[in-house]
């Protein structure tokens, strides 16, 4: 028993030692050019969403969604840049979202979790405006 343990650590110890296998990576970009962005706003920062594309067409796209409601009161949310192909995976997302309310907030979760479960490179949340505690203050 001592012996294979002693075996064991020796292994170890030598393992330790050997440098690292390098990994291969995957450069799409040289690192000077500026990621390219996939824009999604929520119903509050569609104009500048616009905007933004509008400054940099080559940098940002943004795509359409429409924050409708079905005659219940649920979410109807068709987030843009999926149909007629799939321009969102593997790519940067953009998404700029206001949670001026809860309604607005729950809805613009739901889409956040969407995109990540739709397998993008990276999805970056611009806030805008969130809306701190002001009243919800303990009183002692």
């Amino acid at each position: 028993m001592v012996r294979r343990l002693l075996l064991l650590l020796a292994g170890t110890a030598d393992a330790l030692r050997r440098p690292a296998p390098r990994r291969a990576t995957l450069v799409t970009r040289q690192a000077h050019e500026p990621k390219q962005y996939q824009i999604i706003a929520g119903p509050a920062c569609e104009a500048m969403a616009q905007r933004i594309q509008a400054s940099e067409p080559a940098r940002f796209t943004y795509h359409e969604t429409s924050w409708d409601k079905f005659p219940d009161g649920t979410d109807r949310i068709v987030v843009g840049g999926f149909q007629p192909k799939n321009e969102i995976a593997g790519e940067h997302v953009l998404m700029l979202a206001s949670f001026h309310d809860n309604d607005v907030t729950l809805s613009q979760f739901q889409v956040m979790v969407m995109l990540l479960m739709s397998f993008v490179e990276s999805l970056t949340i611009v806030l805008p405006f969130y809306p701190t505690g002001t009243m919800e203050r303990v009183v002692t």
